[in-house]
């Protein structure tokens, strides 16, 4: 398919307003995921049963991101800035509800049940539309824009740390009411790209014929459900390191602005390498850049093992770089560049399911019950073999692979989809 002619300025314009969208829903992930665990154990919940909310949370979002990224592909006249902003009002009135928790195990769940089935399922789309924008003409530079959004999250680590650790944990609320208004504005008042066709025989028959069942779409989509198995293990133990940094902060003498400090430092540094994701995979083989960054996912949750203070815990992030700070953002641009026109939105919405959906759920579901019976370190050995199992399938999946395109469908099964 040929792309529409696009002047510079609205390039540039479509790119400034992905980088805005980027900095405001990283700002306000912060806010709200960043002291999650902290607040909710200061109102008297263990580790397990905090551990259990952000996994509801996880669950709600694993649910909820098939449903909006195929409402967005059968609705394709509505744009998905619209769709987000929405989720975004819905994440608000669930902060405010947050105001109200006190003990309840039941409002706290239903809290973070709502969290997880609007903010975080946002980001699929957010995802979604810096993809529409570079399908479409405008260029946009996703690795540049993830990279200010690193910035953005560090930038509110260090912020928002003092202020945890000043005025206390409940300053989130307002911080991500303020910050969340912010990203619905931004989003409303961007460009809207021109939807692309919807009679595109090939995608539709395929989406028709195998989209609507998982295991057809694993079957035809084989590097794309390889890649998203590794980056469901890659993000559980990602998850270990990040939802219980309090723990791992704690256990090295830190304090609750240490811990703002130790998210802000892997986000300031990862921030060249996700704006260099493009110039990457132009100069190297994607499979490789994808390899090489799940390989070093072990790398740091071994190296954090070793972390006896808090200075080194510090130094340990600079790992983020070569793991998490490279893999991201060309994930991104692999999910996009190994699925058909008709799908993207859909694999957009997958990754982001099995990433931050599945992956955060494995997290901590097991690390949450470690800590509850174990010292610290546990937690940092089950970052270690979900990494190693991530990689594993990533090397399995990739190592050899020249055509990541996904397979053709029988010319019965297009016949019958078709009909």
């Amino acid at each position: 398919m040929t792309q529409p002619e696009v002047s510079k300025s609205s390039a540039s314009r479509a790119n400034l307003q992905f980088i805005g969208l980027q900095c405001a829903f990283w700002l306000s992930f912060f806010c709200q995921n960043g002291y999650a665990y902290v607040f909710l154990t200061e109102k008297g919940f263990n580790n397990t049963e905090a551990s259990a909310f952000l996994t509801l949370q996880a669950i709600a979002s694993i649910i909820a991101q098939p449903i909006f990224s195929s409402f967005a592909e059968k609705h394709r006249r509505i744009p998905l800035k619209r769709i987000v902003a929405l989720q975004v009002l819905i994440a608000i009135g669930a902060m405010i509800g947050l105001s109200f928790l006190k003990s309840s195990a039941v409002f706290a769940a239903i809290i973070f049940f709502f969290f997880g089935a609007s903010f975080h399922a946002s980001f699929s789309l957010v995802n979604a539309i810096g993809m529409q924008f570079g399908n479409t003409g405008y260029r946009v530079n996703y690795g540049v824009a993830r990279g200010f959004g690193s910035f953005s999250f560090a930038v509110a680590g260090i912020v928002v740390g003092q202020l945890v650790r000043s005025l206390g944990v409940r300053v989130i609320i307002p911080a991500f009411i303020l910050c969340a208004s912010a990203m619905i504005v931004l989003a409303l008042l961007m460009m809207t790209p021109p939807p692309l066709p919807d009679a595109i025989p090939k995608a539709v028959s395929v989406r028709k014929a195998y989209l609507s069942g998982a295991l057809d779409f694993i079957r035809t989509h084989r590097a794309f459900s390889g890649v998203g198995l590794a980056t469901c293990f890659l993000m559980a133990s990602h998850a270990c390191l990040n939802t219980f940094i309090p723990e791992i902060v704690g256990n090295v003498g830190g304090n609750t602005a240490d811990q703002g400090l130790t998210r802000s430092i892997a986000a300031f540094v990862e921030l060249p390498i996700m704006v260099a994701g493009g110039y990457l995979i132009s100069r190297f083989k994607i499979h490789r850049v994808l390899i090489v960054s799940s390989i070093f996912f072990i790398v740091k949750s071994v190296a954090t093992i070793f972390a006896s203070s808090l200075g080194l815990l510090f130094a340990v992030q600079i790992l983020q770089i070569p793991a998490y700070g490279m893999f991201f953002p060309v994930s991104v641009i692999f999910a996009n560049m190994s699925t058909r026109d008709g799908e993207r939105v859909r694999a957009q919405a997958l990754l982001n399911v099995l990433g931050m959906g599945v992956g955060y759920l494995l997290g901590n579901m097991v690390g949450g019950p470690l800590l509850d019976r174990f010292p610290t370190v546990s937690v940092l050995f089950a970052a270690t073999g979900f990494a190693v199992l991530g990689s594993v399938v990533m090397i399995v999946t990739l190592s050899g692979r020249k055509d990541f395109s996904p397979t053709e469908i029988s010319s019965e099964k297009r016949s019958a989809a078709e009909l």
